[in-house]
């Protein structure tokens, strides 16, 4: 997708429990994050969020640029 070249893939992912990736540039496609997921993205470069994603009420979902 525009030319990036991806190294972690999060594609169709049924997410219910703490989870932390990390990656220089991120795809994520057609993700469901349910009520007490606690997610954690951690970033060098890039993350591409393609929909359909889904945040339950009750889970947290959070990017972070690493340096």
């Amino acid at each position: 997708t525009n030319g990036i070249a991806y190294d972690t893939f999060i594609i169709n992912e049924d997410i219910n429990s703490s989870l932390t990736i990390n990656g220089k540039n991120i795809l994520t496609n057609n993700c469901i994050l349910r009520d007490g997921a606690d997610i954690t993205i951690n970033i060098d470069s890039s993350i591409t969020i393609i929909k359909p994603i889904t945040i339950e009420y009750g889970a947290t979902f959070e990017i972070k640029k690493t340096q």
